[in-house]
């Protein structure tokens, strides 16, 4: 157990990242909302999301994966730390600035509001963001084929399964205003914008 520097590392910031999800989760999930359409496949993706942050765990408190280790420069190491540290406050903003609006799974609440500021001025879907990100520093973290990279490939196909339901769903609830915010925003990451 925690037999690397990695692997304390990777749990202290996990636990982090986790408080932060529970912290708004259990702040705003008790608010009524209207669900949207939750597809089998929508569910399938977010149990493998589960299952690829679970498996750096049990690296962190096993040697079971550690056959599949490889060696790095130490300086990828800080790299990831780095990596999911802007992953945690990517999180953190994405939910702060969201507010009451969040929603558990796809959903419109009640009295729901457009929110066009904070991080949400420049990316539509800064949560997708901040589980990519994370997914890059799991990576450059952690120094194994199987848990450094078990959550990349889930953290990239989910968004981009889900995204089009979203925008389909706040463009009926907000109409050309939320056409105009996609035109200003980008989607995960923002938008470059180039003087002419």
């Amino acid at each position: 157990m925690f037999n690397s520097f990695e692997k304390i590392i990777y749990f202290a910031l996990f636990l982090l990242f986790l408080i932060v999800r529970k912290y708004f989760t259990a702040k705003y999930r008790k608010s009524d909302y209207k669900k949207g359409k939750i597809k089998v496949l929508d569910t399938i993706l977010l149990l493998l999301n589960g299952i690829g942050m679970i498996i750096p765990l049990i690296y962190s408190f096993s040697e079971i994966l550690d056959f599949a280790n490889y060696n790095r420069p130490f300086c990828m190491s800080i790299f990831g730390i780095i990596i999911l540290i802007i992953a945690i406050i990517c999180l953190w903003f994405s939910h702060y600035n969201l507010g009451s609006n969040w929603t558990p799974t796809l959903g419109i609440k009640k009295d729901h509001r457009l929110v066009k500021n904070g991080i949400y001025k420049y990316i539509r879907h800064p949560m997708y963001s901040a589980h990519i990100i994370w997914a890059l520093g799991q990576m450059a973290l952690l120094p194994n084929w199987i848990a450094g990279f078990s959550f990349i490939l889930f953290s990239i196909l989910l968004p981009l399964l889900r995204i089009k339901d979203e925008e389909h769903m706040m463009i009926e609830q907000f109409g050309e205003r939320y056409k105009r915010y996609m035109k200003e925003s980008g989607i995960i990451f923002p938008r470059l914008k180039f003087n002419k």
